[in-house]
């Protein structure tokens, strides 16, 4: 019978997780899987702890190179026919979420299929659930862009796509998922929901997302690729702006949240050429997207005492149409 699912795990310096996210693969319903870690030069004691899986986990050892290389080294190695990729600090929530997507691609006959996901704090204690499909039901180019945030551990994808297309882009050192969905998208790839939460993801300071600035300029850069590509759909050309507009919005209250308000600063004067609001307008669409991402990021509320007292937003504030009252 042809391997189903090869699941694989990137790990540099992950020995605090791993074995929770490998004991997460192992303990899945579905059984046609195997298991991939890929040490990418860890040196702490990574590789000792996977060992001790031996043989019911393969192993694959390199230099450091990234991400993008270790997975694309256990997409090349992999023998499933979807591979389900899963970050080393993240777990598997829901014991059938590989047989329960491997069902939906075939009821489908789609070849992506993402679940939910629970954000968690180091303990995998709850911070909130991510059930995108309520805003977002179908899944297509236009929606990739626009409105799917993208999950690596919620993805699983046929193998032989990701070979077509030839994997993650290694020059990429963040956003390389989203730069991977939307390559997959554009070449016809065929999408659905997984309408789960099935995955745990950790949210702490280790996580290669939190570094903000390389994240945020990672974002742009995709974009930049995306929309230099001749063969972007006209419909989705005709959004570049608004996308780079609240993408930079976005990018800014990710400072805000991470502290770093003069980087807020720059992404929102960056943001002004992007868009056709003027003065008092322009300041409330930042106000209110920044109240709808501090929701989608588990806050009860944004915290507005810190944002007015800023002098970066007071400067913002003078610059367009005076102090603000809200």
């Amino acid at each position: 019978m042809e391997l189903q699912v090869s699941v694989i795990i990137p790990a540099h310096n992950a020995a605090r997780f791993i074995a929770e996210a490998i004991d997460s693969a192992l303990g899945q319903t579905l059984e046609s899987i195997e298991i991939i870690v890929i040490d990418d030069g860890s040196t702490d004691a990574t590789r000792d702890i996977v060992e001790k899986y031996l043989p019911r986990v393969r192993l694959i050892t390199q230099e450091r190179a990234g991400v993008s290389a270790a997975r694309n080294r256990g997409i090349n190695t992999a023998a499933g026919k979807y591979v389900a990729f899963l970050d080393a600090d993240d777990v598997f929530a829901l014991k059938e979420k590989l047989e329960m997507q491997v069902q939906v691609a075939l009821d489908s006959n789609c070849e992506i299929v993402i679940s939910g996901w629970r954000v968690c704090d180091e303990n995998l204690n709850t911070i909130n659930d991510r059930p995108p499909w309520l805003d977002v039901p179908h899944l297509d180019l236009f929606n990739w862009i626009s409105s799917v945030p993208v999950l690596p551990s919620a993805l699983m994808i046929v193998r032989e796509r990701l070979l077509e297309i030839g994997g993650f882009d290694e020059s990429l050192t963040n956003s390389e998922d989203v730069d991977l969905i939307l390559r997959l998208a554009s070449a016809g790839c065929r999408a659905e929901w997984l309408r789960e939460i099935a995955v745990d993801y950790r949210k702490h300071s280790g996580n290669a997302t939190n570094h903000v600035r390389r994240r945020n300029e990672g974002l742009q850069r995709v974009l930049d690729k995306f929309f230099q590509t001749p063969d972007v759909p006209p419909p989705i050309r005709l959004i570049e702006n608004d996308l780079r507009y609240h993408g930079l919005i976005w990018a800014a209250y990710d400072c805000f949240a991470a502290g770093e308000v003069g980087e807020m600063e720059k992404y929102l004067l960056e943001s002004v050429k992007y868009t056709g609001l003027e003065n008092f307008g322009m300041l409330m669409s930042w106000f209110y997207s920044f109240e709808r991402y501090s929701l989608a990021d588990g806050e009860t509320t944004l915290n507005v005492e810190k944002l007015f007292n800023s002098r970066e937003w007071n400067v913002l504030a003078d610059r367009f149409s005076g102090r603000v009252s809200l």
